[in-house]
């Protein structure tokens, strides 16, 4: 029998839900944010596999793992996950995510400019837009809560920045 770790490398917590074979009903433990859990049941290899394969579609990593993109769970089998995992996780976790809204709102300006220019065209009006700049900035409640305040410019005067660096070969 194996015991299974899985920790959570989000700032929300987490209920994690899980079914074993030969058990029909299924169990739910929390794990606080940057916390971890020892499931409740010791898994042969065979229940062990099905909930941690289970787990991975949704993005469940092995905590030796490092992941490309955003992962909010990580699991060890007969081990906990080492703190420093986690908290590395975290870190990575917030990098992933601050990207991810930065380039939604740069494309949701590319979206609006484009959807501005298309009632023109349909209105008969002249010319395209030439600039256009939009600002997002985000209410909090909190004072420990990191605020988002970001402007995004769309322009048909500048040029598209270029890369930097060597191609690689």
């Amino acid at each position: 029998m194996s015991k299974l770790y899985v920790a959570n490398t989000t700032r929300q917590a987490h209920q994690f839900l899980y079914q074993v074979p030969e058990y029909p009903a299924p169990f739910m433990q929390n794990i606080p944010p940057g916390g971890q859990i020892a499931v409740s049941k010791d898994l042969n290899p065979v229940q062990l596999e099905a909930v941690v394969q289970h787990h991975r579609m949704y993005g469940m990593v092995h905590a030796d793992e490092r992941p490309n993109g955003y992962s909010g769970l990580c699991y060890s089998v007969d081990k906990p996950v080492k703190l420093d995992r986690i908290q590395n996780a975290v870190v990575h976790n917030d990098a992933v995510l601050a990207e991810r809204g930065r380039k939604q709102r740069e494309d949701a300006a590319i979206a609006v400019n484009s959807q501005i220019e298309t009632q023109m065209r349909e209105q008969d009006m002249p010319g395209n837009l030439r600039v256009l700049e939009m600002e997002a900035v985000e209410e909090v409640s909190g004072a420990d809560t990191p605020r988002v305040a970001e402007g995004v410019r769309v322009s048909r005067e500048s040029p598209a920045p270029r890369a930097r660096g060597r191609r690689k070969a």
